[in-house]
């Protein structure tokens, strides 16, 4: 029997997808675990025990799940990372996607050039929009994620 994945674990993953990291999927487990890649290079590179025994407690389980995706590698797969999310063409396509053609218009030109999400979150709030773009981004991220599960054959619940 497939193991059963939670796609809202999925999309917060998603969601909070730190530069650096990366988010993986147990295919025996159903379990997420993030690993920060500079953990996961002390543990390909030195002794587990060693690395235990000096770190803070607080990161000894990273330690460990490092440990367990490299001995299984096989069992694990990839959540997509920030590029695969790509929020500027999320961005990018909530402007056109505006009824309003003024205010389409002037939220895509504020995404053009230097500073463009600094620009885009300030046009939002200043136009009274930004709770339709936090609806926008978050089923365009429950959309990726299914379409990720679905590319990876992984089965989930809509809890």
């Amino acid at each position: 029997m497939a193991v059963r994945v939670k796609l809202s674990e999925i999309v917060d993953a998603l969601d909070m997808h730190p530069p650096e990291s990366s988010f993986l999927l147990d295919k025996k487990t159903g379990k997420i675990i993030f690993i920060e890649h500079a953990v996961l290079e002390a543990v390909e590179d030195g002794d587990l025990d060693e690395l235990l025994a000096d770190c803070p407690e607080w990161q000894k389980d990273d330690y460990r799940a490092a440990r367990d995706y490299l001995d299984r590698e096989d069992d694990f797969v990839s959540l997509p990372d920030p590029f695969e999310i790509d929020e500027y063409r999320m961005m990018e396509r909530f402007s056109l996607s505006l009824d309003d053609e003024r205010m389409s218009d002037e939220l895509y030109d504020a995404i053009k050039g230097r500073g463009a999400f600094r620009m885009f979150k300030s046009t939002i709030h200043r136009l009274g929009i930004q709770q339709q773009w936090y609806d926008y981004r978050d089923a365009e991220i429950v959309a990726l994620a299914k379409e990720w599960c679905e590319r990876e054959g992984i089965e989930f619940t809509e809890d």
